[in-house]
């Protein structure tokens, strides 16, 4: 027999993803605004796989209880033959069917469930259903599509085919909906015939720290195999020798290309050294090449591909690129974004239409960013603002060149600068939880959920 709401009911709420929950900022910031959000929120109940230690304003927070769904794979079936995969994923699927619907009946009655989407299978039918079974409202936060992501990873037509319509028949299925952007605002509308609200990602104030000197020491020093040219630096000879600092951060899958990246590595190093040789150089002409600074280029996340680029970088035998691969802490990787010079982004978008998170995490830490341009990217990066675009790897071959000149004759890169004071005066204005209240509570409050 299916429950029925009462308003004197505590209020909790389920936040739900099938992924690993310290890789998913933009829900652990749906708990944060909730919890400051409503005073009288009982239970976040935070839904999702134990990736590992999670940032520490979840886990000391007493109103968000973390559930753990059963992942559904093993050493032996990640490494079963790819033409098994439809064989593989079904095991999946069928384990985290049971594992979510026992989790969603046993937690304390939620007033709505918010869902991450994607992934969608096998969440969306099972988080439908209970909220039909349990009386609650059913919310989706939708990042990208499910569908187009088997697409760009070459799944079976028939598999894209069929995810496409499971999909947009569940999408439907949902009480509120919300979305990245403008443009994924728009072709739900189009597409699935789906009103969402547009919630893009913004910063979360407070999230990131800045270091003092001593700080940025002891925080090298806890990663001595990735950080040692760091370490090196603060000795009182070396501070002349302190590389530049750039970070990308990856879950190492189809949808980045980072082919580009290590080929841009390669080529900047071919026009730094000819612009050394060009005598009639119109700009840096002081340059010679033992004044070049190197580049410490720090490379996030887990994945299938890491080991594959890894091993190019190490062949490429590279002079002032120096590539090193850190998996940190969840409370020491915001620490460490406002310590670097650029980030680099190199995510697509699978649909063309959601935006990488990544970027939103880079401006917390007021960290410029140079991306790869695609239609709906230009909605959080904007050029001469917060960060710079590219195309191909030439463009981004000539952004690295010219930072890496005027860091080498200067110290620092004028426009990095001016972005990074841009990024500090909007995170004083427009942050995550601010933007929350005024888009998701009128939501709730028109559809009579809060």
């Amino acid at each position: 027999m299916s429950e029925t709401s009462n308003p004197k009911d505590p209020l909790n709420v389920a936040v739900v993803v099938v992924g690993d929950l310290n890789r998913s900022p933009r829900m652990l910031n749906h708990c944060v605004s909730l919890s400051e959000s409503f005073s009288d929120i009982n239970e976040i109940s935070l839904i999702g796989f134990n990736g590992g230690d999670i940032r520490s304003d979840i886990s000391s927070n007493p109103k968000i209880k973390q559930y753990y769904i059963r992942e559904g794979t093993n050493k032996f079936l990640r490494k079963l033959p790819k033409f098994l995969f439809i064989f593989v994923a079904l095991i999946k699927i069928v384990i985290q069917v049971i594992s979510l619907s026992w989790i969603l009946l046993r937690i304390p009655k939620f007033r709505f469930l918010i869902l991450q989407n994607p992934p969608g299978i096998p969440s969306m039918l099972i988080c439908w259903l209970i909220c039909k079974i349990r009386r609650s409202k059913y919310i989706i936060d939708w990042h990208n599509y499910g569908y187009t992501i088997l697409k760009v990873n070459n799944r079976p037509n028939f598999i894209v085919n069929i995810a496409e319509k499971y999909e947009k028949y569940l999408g439907k299925k949902s009480d509120v909906n919300f979305c990245v952007s403008q443009a994924e605002k728009r072709d739900l509308k189009k597409e699935f015939n789906i009103e969402a609200v547009c919630l893009p990602d913004r910063p979360v104030k407070g999230l990131f720290k800045f270091l003092n000197e001593n700080e940025a020491n002891n925080l090298y020093k806890k990663y001595p195999n990735e950080l040692s040219s760091l370490i090196d630096s603060h000795l009182p000879e070396n501070k002349s020798k302190k590389p530049i600092v750039m970070i990308s951060s990856t879950s190492w899958t189809p949808d980045e290309d980072f082919s580009m990246l290590l080929n841009s590595f390669i080529k900047t190093e071919e026009m730094l050294l000819e612009h050394i040789e060009d005598k009639e150089k119109k700009t840096f002409e002081n340059i010679t090449e033992d004044k070049i600074k190197k580049v410490l280029f720090l490379i996030t996340g887990r994945g299938p591909l890491k080991e594959q680029f890894m091993k190019k970088v190490s062949e490429a035998k590279l002079k002032y690129f120096e590539v090193k691969s850190i998996w940190l802490d969840s409370d020491d990787y915001p620490k460490l974004l406002s310590l670097v010079d650029l980030g680099i982004s190199l995510h697509y978008s699978s649909s063309g239409i959601d935006l990488p998170m990544k970027v939103v995490d880079m401006f917390s830490g007021c960290l410029p960013v140079a991306s790869i341009y695609y239609d709906t990217i230009v909605e959080l990066v904007e050029e001469n603002k917060n960060g710079f675009l590219f195309k191909t790897d030439k463009d981004l071959c000539k952004i690295l060149k010219n930072v890496i000149l005027e860091f080498s004759l200067t110290g620092k890169c004028q426009k990095i600068d001016k972005y990074r004071e841009n990024l500090h005066k909007d995170l004083d204005k427009n942050d995550w939880v601010s933007q929350w209240k005024q888009r998701v509570i009128p939501s709730l409050k028109k559809k009579n959920i809060v």
